[in-house]
């Protein structure tokens, strides 16, 4: 990582010189090969300032969809690139604000305290991007009025692999949950009233997986009983690597089987044709959830599935499922 010029330097000690409160950030660290660029980032910035405190951590940043090293400027914000060049200025802004928040325009304050869920925002940014900086001030502020909002600040030519998985091919690109983009400059209003506008059902399982883990199941299972049908990005979450993500679904199952048991059926269906291409892991939750949802035909096909698996501990997960069905059916 090179480091700062003199005339960097100067630019951030004046912005020091010109606070009074200590902000706070988190240097996340991943076992990525970009670590290093990032604590050396940290350690520059803590000898050339009195005002900032960076702590290092290895904790993952499951909050965002990529996991990506960066600052955590807060723990809806994370910065994962380095604040060089154009981007210096409006990343030592966006530090001032921490302690010294300005206000926004009433309609997108409303539109913020009306958003019903977290909002995943992805944006891409360009070290020599010209336009750059006045997106990332903008949603950056967004963003510190919104702790629904979980922005990720993404240098695509940093993180390449990501650039390319979200087939980013200029900067900046904003990305809504996925599903939803802009490239070059948009408005605050426009922001806020896409974030709003987003129906349940079309929310991704990166998205329902933030309202998971906010602590929210049963909300998700209650938009999937008012509709009277399973979200696609639900399955996401019943079949995701991570055993905490699928235990979180296996709550809302619980509570689907007890309110809804017509959803059980469409649920159950895909499971089980998910079944066969997922690890003995994943198997096993799968037919945790067959026996908390199913119906009268789901013992005979899980009996059907037992004639094939070979491992014990799944075995014995086919078995208990059988025995929850049976003591229903």
């Amino acid at each position: 990582m090179t480091g700062y010029n003199q005339a960097q330097q100067e630019k951030i000690k004046a912005w020091d010189s010109a606070v009074s409160d200590t902000v706070q950030l988190d240097c996340r660290l991943t076992g990525s090969e970009q670590d290093g660029s990032f604590e050396a980032l940290a350690d520059q910035l803590e000898q050339l300032v009195h005002h900032v405190s960076i702590k290092r951590s290895r904790e993952p940043v499951i909050r965002f969809e990529k996991n990506l090293p960066g600052l955590l400027i807060k723990d809806n914000i994370l910065y994962s690139a380095l604040p060089f060049e154009r981007e210096l200025g409006v990343f030592l802004k966006g530090l001032g604000w921490l302690n010294d928040l300005p206000g926004i325009d009433d309609d997108i304050r409303k539109l913020l305290e009306a958003l019903p869920f977290n909002v995943p925002l992805k944006l891409y940014i360009a070290q020599a991007c010209p336009h750059c900086p006045a997106l990332v001030e903008t949603t950056m502020l967004l963003a510190m009025h919104s702790e629904k909002i979980l922005l990720e600040i993404i240098d695509g030519s940093m993180f390449v692999k990501a650039a390319q998985d979200d087939q980013v091919m200029a900067a900046p690109c904003l990305i809504l949950d996925n599903d939803f983009r802009w490239t070059g400059q948009v408005s605050a209003l426009e922001i806020c009233r896409m974030m709003g506008s987003r129906d349940p059902s079309q929310l991704s399982t990166q998205s329902l997986r933030s309202i998971l883990e906010d602590g929210r199941a049963s909300w998700i299972a209650d938009q999937m009983i008012e509709r009277d049908e399973i979200f696609e990005g639900f399955f996401g979450l019943l079949l995701h690597e991570i055993w905490s993500v699928r235990l979180g679904a296996m709550v809302i199952v619980e509570q689907l089987a007890e309110e809804k048991p017509d959803l059980a059926k469409p649920l159950c269906d895909r499971l089980l044709s998910e079944f066969e291409r997922h690890p003995v892991t994943i198997q096993g939750d799968i037919l945790y959830a067959l026996g908390e949802a199913g119906s009268l035909e789901t013992i005979g096909d899980i009996e059907k599935l037992l004639e094939t698996i070979g491992e014990e501990e799944l075995k014995e997960a086919g078995l208990e499922a059988l025995e929850s069905l049976r003591e229903r059916f």
